[in-house]
């Protein structure tokens, strides 16, 4: 996906102008990938660092250690991966700058100033008529995701960090339920152990940091034994006929997170944390490590999405436009 990104405008680019420019171009769609890039390795990092593989019982069979679990890297790499996205909508604003030759000095690139006044970009694709690719970016500066990635990441760089807080205080040693307790053969338990150590344990870790998981229009958990039918739960979620499952925590978002963010939270007004606490004179939000990685994928993901697919369009019409070239025939 990252490889692909910007393919439109880039295959146009290609056929525009000379070697030595398209290195420059190139240059500049690297920043992008860079960071975007970097967004979604944090992202798969991060979620593979509660993943243990190497843990052993005590002798009663009442808890296991683990060997391999780095707990702070979790919120290390959420970080990151919230910093890096932020980072490759910025660097987007430069790419914009160039393609469209606007000559805006590239330390003066930016698209709202304190104030709520326009930036540079924003203020001369307005004043050179380029409406659709103007819009489509203020879509993203104003939509919900954005505006709590930017929180965030305000908040960790210049005052405050997450902190990770692990039942019986302890990122190691995880005692275990009884109903896995009781299993004598050991073949079956330590399959029972892995799962558990996979679906649940992670939802008892607890990481404290700046509230930024969107809020959700439905939340539920539920047990399903052995229906007799085919169902469909909300959400879209099919349950076959005789399956017995457990879901917990199941979240249904209204709308989606490019949404401006009143538009959002008149749908969606359901908070997923499990409350809030007061850290180095701020107030913190309390979520499940489960939910602090779900909130951090789907902001990801969806920033790769817009500028894989909206802005990438929204360029390559601004372009062809500004060069007056066809965007049936651009040749």
């Amino acid at each position: 996906m990252i490889d692909n990104i910007f393919s439109k405008i880039s295959k146009i680019i290609e056929s525009k102008i000379g070697p030595i420019r398209f290195d420059e171009y190139e240059q500049y769609l690297g920043a992008v990938k860079y960071h975007l890039s970097s967004a979604d390795a944090s992202v798969l990092s991060a979620s593979n660092r509660l993943r243990s593989t190497n843990w052993s019982p005590n002798v009663r069979g009442t808890m296991v250690i683990l060997d391999d679990i780095k707990p702070q890297l979790v919120v290390s790499d959420g970080d990151t991966a919230i910093r890096e996205v932020c980072s490759a909508i910025d660097t987007f604003l430069c790419f914009t700058n160039f393609v469209l030759k606007l000559n805006i000095p590239k330390e003066r690139v930016s698209w709202k100033k304190p104030g709520d006044r326009d930036g540079t970009v924003k203020r001369s694709l307005k004043e050179n008529g380029i409406i659709g690719l103007h819009d489509a970016i203020d879509a993203i500066y104003t939509s919900i995701g954005y505006s709590l990635l930017v929180s965030y990441r305000n908040w960790v760089t210049h005052r405050g960090c997450p902190y990770v807080v692990f039942p019986n205080n302890s990122a190691t040693m995880v005692i275990l339920p009884q109903k896995i307790r009781d299993i004598s053969d050991s073949s079956e338990k330590e399959k029972l152990i892995e799962n558990y150590l996979l679906t649940e344990w992670p939802n008892e870790i607890i990481v404290e940091c700046w509230p930024f998981c969107p809020p959700v229009a439905l939340r539920y958990s539920a047990r399903i034994d052995g229906v007799e039918k085919d169902i469909i739960l909300p959400g879209g979620i099919h349950i076959g006929k005789g399956a017995s499952v457990d879901l917990g925590d199941v979240s249904i978002i209204d709308g989606a997170l490019t949404d401006d963010h009143a538009t959002y939270t008149n749908k969606n007004k359901i908070q997923i944390e499990k409350g809030r606490k007061q850290v180095g004179g701020e107030e913190l939000a309390i979520y499940s490590v489960t939910d602090y990685l779900s909130s951090i994928r789907n902001l990801v993901h969806t920033v790769d999405r817009v500028l894989n697919r909206v802005l990438d369009d929204a360029l390559c019409k601004a372009y062809l436009t500004r060069n007056g070239l066809s965007i049936d025939n651009p040749k």
